[in-house]
Formats: C-alpha cells, sequence, structure tokens
C-alpha cells in the first residue's frame, strides 16, 4: 500500500518535472539571449579587417594574428624593424618561418609564438588581418 502511494508521488513530480521543461521559455536561435557566438569574437578572429598603413606604421601583434600582405602587389614589402629573433612570423602560403624583413604580396602569415611581434612597415601597404585586437 505504502509503495502504490509512493509510486504516485514518483509520476507526480515526474510530470512536474517534464511539465516545467515544456514551459520553459527557449530563446530563439542565433538570438541576443542564444547567441551562437560573441560578437568580440567574430571581431578578432573570425573576421576580416582591411588596414591601410602608411611608411613607419607600427603593429603589435600577437600569437595567432594572421594577417595577408594585398599591396604592394608587384614587389615584397620591406620591414623598417622586426623583431624576427625574439618571435617567430609562419609564412603559411610556402610553409616557412620569415627569416628575411621582406613580407612577399599575397603570402598569408601567422604569428605563431608567445611573444607579440612587432613591425614596423618601410612603405605604404595595405594588409588584411584577423585576430588583431584592439
Amino acid at each position: 500500500m505504502v509503495y502504490r502511494y509512493l509510486f504516485i508521488l514518483y509520476l507526480i513530480l515526474v510530470g512536474i518535472s517534464l511539465l516545467g521543461v515544456v514551459l520553459a521559455k527557449v530563446p530563439e536561435p542565433g538570438s541576443k539571449e542564444d547567441p551562437l557566438v560573441t560578437k568580440t569574437y567574430v571581431d578578432w578572429y573570425a573576421k576580416w579587417q582591411e588596414l591601410n598603413l602608411k611608411a613607419g606604421d607600427f603593429l603589435k601583434l600577437e600569437m595567432g594574428t594572421e594577417f595577408l600582405l594585398v599591396e604592394p602587389s608587384d614587389h615584397p614589402l620591406h620591414l623598417r624593424e622586426v623583431n624576427l629573433d625574439a618571435t617567430r612570423i609562419v609564412d603559411v602560403t610556402s610553409g616557412t618561418v620569415l627569416t628575411s624583413r621582406d613580407l612577399s604580396p599575397y603570402h598569408l602569415y601567422l604569428v605563431a609564438s608567445v611573444n607579440e611581434a612587432r613591425i614596423v612597415i618601410d612603405d605604404s601597404a595595405k594588409i588584411f588581418i584577423r585576430g588583431l585586437k584592439p
């Protein structure tokens, strides 16, 4: 007899739990209440940003930053300064580690070291970059 009451009480509790799940308001997928990713993540890591640089401009690039040189498209861009001894920049297009101060046009580069890469551009250039934090 007692087991019957316990079983009925168990069924009532399970029913109330299921009713609570059904009645819970589920946010619209991708809405402000349920974003797939944060805006900061998209701005830093997923979206390419165009940078127009002048001669002498300074860039500080953290690990994981990717960049693609677009202009000048007819010759390599010479870097006035770069800390290649303290950091590692990989030319993903050719599969080599950058050892000179020249960036080839339309090559994808990746900062692959814990230390930040600090570069100074020697000429005006246009690059696309992602992973650059403000």
